[in-house]
């Protein structure tokens, strides 16, 4: 190691590899999209499980346990998620962070739309009642 100082040792290692970097790019972005081919199905699952650990606390294993719950049906409109070609969204308190079931993606838009409002949902409720 040229730096027996950690910190410009350190500074040393960031420079050369942002310029390795720099210079390399093609060659980095060739390999990483190879890896990405090679390993699809692993790269998703580790992307999703990741996300499911980082916003919402949960493991995949819950995810899935309460996927069975719900019988794969979002929690408000029970449309099978086969029928929307997407996962279901974990719906949570934004709030508390507590976990309320999964949802489609049109259920999510709506209540995110509504704010989690129950005084909204219910007017909205009575705007259909009264007018439909």
């Amino acid at each position: 190691m040229p730096f027996k100082d950690t910190e410009r040792g350190k500074a040393y290692q960031k420079a050369y590899l942002l310029e390795y970097g720099r210079k390399n790019r093609e060659k980095l972005n060739g390999n990483a999209r190879a890896w990405r081919e090679r390993n699809l199905s692993k790269s998703r699952l580790i992307a999703r499980t990741s996300k499911l650990k980082i916003k919402y606390g949960i493991t995949l294993e819950e995810y899935t346990s309460l996927y069975e719950l719900q019988k794969g049906c979002c929690a408000v409109c029970l449309m099978h998620q086969s029928k929307r070609n997407r996962t279901l969204h974990v719906d949570h308190d934004h709030v508390a962070g507590k976990i309320r079931g999964l949802l489609c993606d049109n259920c999510n838009l709506a209540l995110g739309l509504l704010k989690d409002s129950e005084d909204t949902l219910l007017r909205l409720v009575g705007y259909l009642r009264n007018n439909g």
